[in-house]
């Protein structure tokens, strides 16, 4: 259909013309891993369509949307771990996280045209990073809330919390409480004081904990 002669004289010819060198170009990049994070998404949503239309055009089944995906989703996890311990953790006693927050801002800004291979590179070098899925799974612990907020303001009372500061010594020991909370609680050795938090919470909260 493409080839019938004197078609790309005519906008329907000109529109299909186009429509098969940006099916192209997007199996180019995603293939290579160029593709921008909007594209993918778009593909993503409509994965079966695509895959159609590009085994028609190019010839060749795209294979690598699975590995592609894993990758978009594995970035996504990351920015949000991050968004979360900035704005939760980092808030409780003013721990320092202006690089932090400017990343998260430059991510916003572009993330819907920045390319997969240069996503999922943003977030290496963080000292945090190891940390970060652990930290998300207790956000919204009220018992895991006060361990840190006692554990920043015992480290605040010594010194301005730098990033390296908190990754080496706060989250360590705020980690080094929660799980012998944790032990003591199924030990059966837990004190009344520490665990206080199980007659002043409802008993859903409770059970979240």
């Amino acid at each position: 259909w493409l080839e019938v002669s004197k078609l790309q004289q005519h906008q329907l010819g000109m529109t299909q013309r186009h429509g098969q060198v940006t099916l192209n170009n997007h199996a180019t990049q995603l293939r290579n891993g160029t593709i921008q994070l909007q594209h993918l998404r778009t593909i993503l949503n409509f994965r079966e369509v695509y895959q159609k239309l590009v085994t028609q055009i190019t010839g060749t089944f795209p294979d690598n949307i699975d590995q592609s995906e894993a990758s978009l989703r594995k970035f996504d996890t990351e920015f949000k771990h991050l968004q979360s311990y900035v704005k939760l953790f980092c808030a409780v006693g003013g721990i320092e996280a202006s690089q932090l927050v400017s990343l998260i801002d430059d991510l916003k800004s572009m993330e819907q045209s920045l390319e997969l291979s240069v996503a999922v590179k943003k977030f290496d070098g963080l000292l945090v990073r190891p940390h970060l899925h652990w930290l998300y799974s207790l956000r919204a612990s009220n018992v895991f809330a006060d361990i840190w907020s006692g554990t920043v303001k015992e480290a605040g009372e010594r010194d301005a919390l730098k990033q390296e500061y908190v990754v080496e010594q706060v989250i360590p020991a705020a980690r080094q409480k929660w799980e012998a909370l944790a032990r003591s609680i199924e030990g059966g050795s837990a004190v009344l004081k520490d665990i206080r938090w199980c007659v002043d919470l409802d008993w859903k909260q409770v059970k979240m904990e």
